[in-house]
């Protein structure tokens, strides 16, 4: 749904705008209910849209803030939860209208892939839209991870170095022939993580005596359990890119650099 460029001019949809206007920091954005029940969602450049109705949001990772790009944003799930879909904040070429998304676990394996559509967009910089993947199934509570190809994802400093994203739930969700929807299972593959210790946004420096590309975290590993060249004792997983470095050395005997968003490290228990 785009955005209507009539001015709100204190009232839209019988909402009441009075003594808003400087509620907010000028680039915030504001979401009112309408007396319908419709969620009004307000612009500071004073256009506004309604919001589809797309269930509650269980993770919001967002802010006005300049961005710089990332191809991944972390989706963590407290409970268990009927995902309807996923968004995040993306920069679009001119007349892309979809790119390729999906969304894999903590062990590598994906549980959900398909292409991510392009959504409503800023007023003035018409690249950034939201980029829409549809879920609509449940997801066990975990730490999942939203990567889209090419990696142009919104990060700032006040995102901690995450990607945007807002995870939508609401439910049930149900197959084509009215059966509940299974969680996902993760794919063939995924088991090679058993034997790693997983250290998000950490990585060391250095000490690379491997390079693999187009990789997932499992494939890493299971790399690393079949190196005959050196003894792999670790691996750092570079997720904008699905690239991993193997190395003979770990944490232990180098030391780990941490807060290091594009990274994180796994070692061999």
């Amino acid at each position: 749904m785009g955005w209507n460029t009539r001015p709100w001019a204190g009232r839209v949809a019988g909402v009441a705008l009075m003594g808003l206007a400087g509620a907010a920091p000028a680039t915030a954005e504001m979401i009112l209910t309408a007396p319908d029940g419709r969620k009004v969602e307000l612009r500071d450049d004073f256009t506004w849209r309604y919001l589809p109705k797309t269930g509650r949001v269980i993770q919001d990772v967002w802010n006005p803030g300049g961005c710089g790009l990332t191809g991944t944003a972390s989706v963590r799930l407290q409970n268990d939860a009927v995902v309807q879909r996923i968004v995040t904040w993306y920069q679009w070429q001119s007349s892309q209208q979809s790119t390729r998304a999906e969304v894999y676990d903590a062990n590598g394996a994906v549980v959900v892939l398909g292409p991510m559509q392009r959504g409503s967009c800023d007023s003035r910089e018409t690249s950034w839209c939201e980029g829409i993947l549809t879920v609509g199934r449940t997801m066990r509570a975990g730490v999942y991870y939203l990567q889209a190809t090419p990696p142009r994802i919104c990060q700032n400093a006040q995102s901690n170095g995450q990607g945007f994203v807002r995870v939508y739930a609401g439910g049930p969700a149900t197959a084509i022939d009215g059966s509940p929807v299974p969680a996902p299972r993760p794919q063939p593959g995924g088991e090679g993580l058993s034997g790693y210790t997983r250290t998000e946004r950490a990585a060391i420096s250095g000490h690379n005596n491997r390079h693999l590309k187009g990789v997932s975290p499992a494939d890493c590993a299971r790399a690393c359990d079949r190196e005959r060249s050196f003894i792999c004792k670790s691996f750092d997983y570079y997720r904008d890119s699905r690239a991993c470095d193997l190395s003979d050395k770990s944490a232990a005997e180098v030391g780990l650099k941490r807060n290091y968003p594009p990274y994180d490290h796994y070692s061999r228990r």
